[in-house]
């Protein structure tokens, strides 16, 4: 392990302890509000997926622009909550039973009064108490910050995956938000609402652990979206446990690049991927002796479904400080 990583490795864990007791409550909130039919979210391939374009001009250099990306990879960042509220507010609409082909209502404040939920409670971020002079910004007033841009982000005209209905308003202008279809923006200029999908509807599924086990805090952005695609590709691929993503479909069809796919490290590190290596490959899935008549096996992956059955917090934890100690 390199210098870098480790560093990165370091900066990872110090996030992580300021985040311990936020992705621990946000964890047990998601527990109360139910369980998804099946202990999985259901969400639908749009999402990940867009039908591939041949394009020779692709490459890890030169992704597709993100009006042609499906809607996880055109918000995808590395710090922001954005992807995680999403998934997030997708698996409280189906925990709470919203029936099938039925538009949710979002009831829920932003930030709940007293001992009332918000989803300020349903989030966690690497922020603390901060106190100077006259001015003092609270976790929860951090959060709500974070909240409101994600929120911002999701509800803009080129992501088009949540609906703001007071927008206009001064005040209270992202309170009652209300969720969009996943293929936002992709559908042009009036996103579909969101209706909890059928059983027969092309969907990746989550598992129910990665969001009350605390994953869906503790993994990155592009980690994520490594894991749909993986779990898109089985389906794909008639439910086979191996997979593996040719670059032409990772970028035209998922708007996968190169750093996103380096996340199956740390996926590997954590139990939740196995990694099935090509030894003609590098670590990152290039060929080392490019033949381009000859090209060699691609690394195949798998999802360990039972992994997420752990508590995130102390497997990311253990995982991260033997990195860091070499």
């Amino acid at each position: 392990m390199g210098v870098r990583e480790i560093q990165r490795f370091r900066r990872r864990l110090m996030r992580l302890e300021v985040m311990r007791s936020m992705v621990g409550t946000a964890a047990e909130q998601l527990r109360h509000r139910g369980t998804p039919p099946g202990g999985v979210v259901r969400v639908r391939s749009r999402f990940v997926w867009t039908e591939p374009r041949h394009d020779a001009a692709l490459s890890d250099r030169r992704l597709p622009e993100r009006a042609r990306r499906p809607s996880a990879t055109r918000i995808l960042t590395p710090r922001g909550v954005a992807l995680r509220l999403y998934l997030i507010a997708l698996y409280e609409a189906q925990a709470r039973g919203t029936a099938v082909d039925r538009v949710p209502v979002n009831d829920m404040p932003l930030c709940g009064a007293g001992r009332e939920t918000g989803w300020t409670d349903l989030i966690a971020v690497p922020v603390q108490h901060q106190a100077r002079g006259r001015v003092v910004q609270s976790v929860t007033d951090k959060k709500l910050r974070a909240l409101q841009s994600a929120l911002a982000h999701l509800a803009s005209t080129e992501v088009q995956l949540v609906h703001l209905p007071y927008g206009g308003a001064r005040a209270g202008r992202f309170e009652g938000f209300q969720l969009l279809h996943e293929s936002g923006a992709q559908e042009g200029p009036h996103a579909l609402a969101y209706t909890v999908p059928r059983r027969d509807e092309p969907c990746v599924l989550l598992p129910a652990e990665m969001f009350t086990r605390g994953w869906i805090h503790l993994l990155e952005d592009s980690e994520i979206v490594f894991l749909m695609m993986l779990l898109h590709e089985r389906r794909r691929a008639g439910h086979s446990d191996w997979v593996k993503v040719e670059s032409e479909v990772r970028l035209s069809g998922y708007g996968v690049g190169r750093d996103s796919y380096a996340a199956h490290r740390a996926l590997d590190l954590f139990g939740l991927v196995s990694v099935s290596v090509s030894p003609d490959r590098d670590e990152n899935g290039r060929s080392k002796d490019f033949d381009r008549f000859h090209l060699p096996p691609l690394h195949q992956f798998r999802v360990n479904g039972e992994a997420f059955e752990q508590a995130a917090v102390e497997v990311v934890s253990k995982a991260l400080t033997q990195g860091v100690q070499g």
